[in-house]
């Protein structure tokens, strides 16, 4: 939809999807408003870079150039503890990347944050000209990241740029100006920086200088991340096309139509392409040909990116559903629902599905089944997607604040039958039944838990998986 007055479109993209969103309601026929959640705080500070070493690990937006959302070595995550939290002065949509045990993300104040994980102090942050809703990537010892937001719900024009920055120290190596906003975040491969921009270009920049080396034009703003697999670069316009372009030309392989704009970014795994559009369906196709393999619809829009594990695609949508879905069939295996919209993209490791939404949660949920494991509540929507590192989930919020959950690494596996909890909160072990007790935090090791109140109402937790795991 156009914001009249503000001259410009505001939009969700895969990795920053919330406050003023772009959308088209088929059966309204016409482009109208929505506020996804609050209006944007209007402060930026100022910021001050500072220096420090930095590292590696979850390097990029859905963890790799192909967009998978998987993590192969993260543990089963079934209790968390709240580490750490970073405040900054703005909303927080860019999702963090964490790399050398360092966490990289952005924020509405203007500045790219990099902060050490082990005790969740600041290195060293960059202050921009604009807010910062790009997910950084990194590649050896550079930072890249785009520039803009809402930025016209201020009514000013604005530049905004694609930056690379020493990883370690936050200094600027170099920055390549556009005329528009730069949600999407970038992808790096073969020294080469991919990037789409609200001036309905997709750029592709030399990695060590910044001197453009192609731009592609389509009908409309990219908010789409692009993803980079087999020579090819793949992403979605809010034109309603999923592209895929020649990845060291920028020359087209083939573009496929949707029903609506696109500002899921898609995930390339086992020759298939998986995306979402706005006109409610999650779509499979081929990634050699762009050929239709199968189509699946949701209740309402799709801004979530999808991440594929163990042939199922987990994916989330407006109509507050998490969804699985068979990644050769588009058979549905389940749906899980949440109290509001999910324009989070999902990671997934060892069985689980982490996924934000903007009920102000973190769920991990059972892969296998529409099981809730456990939720983290924050004060804020949550748009961004988790990255999971160092057994460690970490999450950014509306709320502003970076979170870092630390997982624990399960000794054996509880068996398949055996649910971990109940989705049934309560107060006592009389609310829960048999073999179940109420916990409000349950107990790891040493540490002897907390039990379920009518101060702190718990859940309802397996006494045998807690044998098992203590």
């Amino acid at each position: 939809m156009r914001i009249s007055g503000f001259g410009r479109d505001v939009f969700p993209s895969a990795s920053n999807p919330l406050a003023w969103t772009k959308m088209s309601f088929p059966s309204m026929g016409r482009h109208i408003l929505i506020l996804a959640l609050f209006l944007p705080s209007i402060m930026f500070p100022s910021c001050f870079a500072k220096t420090s070493p930095g590292g590696r690990d979850w390097p990029m937006f859905l963890a790799d150039p192909s967009r998978s959302g998987v993590s192969p070595a993260f543990p089963r995550c079934l209790s968390p503890e709240a580490r750490w939290k970073f405040k900054t002065e703005g909303e927080v949509y860019s999702s963090p990347a964490i790399v050398g045990g360092i966490a990289y993300f952005g924020s509405r104040d203007y500045c790219l944050y990099a902060v050490d994980i082990s005790t969740g102090k600041e290195r060293w942050r960059f202050q921009s000209v604009a807010g910062i809703e790009s997910s950084p990537v990194i590649q050896r010892d550079t930072l890249y990241f785009g520039t803009g937001e809402t930025t016209s719900l201020y009514g000013e024009p604005r530049t905004y740029y694609l930056y690379a920055l020493d990883s370690l120290t936050g200094a600027e190596r170099w920055s390549f100006k556009v005329p528009q906003s730069v949600t999407s975040s970038p992808a790096v491969k073969d020294d080469t920086v991919y990037f789409g921009c609200e001036d309905t270009f997709l750029y592709a920049l030399n990695a060590k200088t910044g001197k453009e080396k192609w731009r592609f034009k389509t009908g409309d703003s990219i908010s789409s991340s692009p993803a980079v697999s087999g020579g090819a670069v793949y992403f979605g316009s809010w034109d309603g096309n999923i592209y895929a372009l020649e990845a060291k030309s920028g020359k087209l392989r083939w573009s496929f139509k949707t029903g609506g704009d696109i500002s899921s970014s898609p995930a390339v795994v086992g020759g298939t392409l998986y995306v979402g559009s706005e006109d409610y369906f999650l779509y499979a196709l081929d990634a050699e040909t762009g050929k239709l393999k199968w189509k699946f619809e949701t209740g309402m829009h799709i801004f979530s990116s999808p991440a594929v594990y163990r042939g199922t695609v987990y994916f989330g949508s407006v109509d507050s559903y998490l969804y699985a879905v068979e990644a050769a069939t588009g058979r549905e295996r389940w749906r899980f629902k949440t109290d509001r919209w999910i324009t989070s993209s999902p990671a997934v490791a060892e069985g689980v599905v982490y996924i934000g939404s903007l009920d102000s949660h973190l769920y991990a949920v059972d892969a296998s089944k529409a099981e809730e494991i456990w939720r983290f509540k924050t004060n804020g929507g949550i748009g961004s997607s988790p990255a999971l590192a160092h057994d460690t989930i970490f999450i950014t919020s509306g709320d502003s604040y970076l979170y870092a959950l630390r997982c624990t690494r399960q000794r054996g596996k509880p068996h398949q039958d055996v649910p971990l909890k109940t989705s049934t909160t309560c107060t006592t072990d009389a609310d829960c039944g048999e073999g179940f007790s109420c916990w409000y935090r349950i107990p790891r090791g040493p540490f002897p838990g907390i039990r379920g109140s009518r101060e702190n109402p718990g859940w309802c937790w397996s006494d045998e998986v807690l044998r098992q795991t203590n």
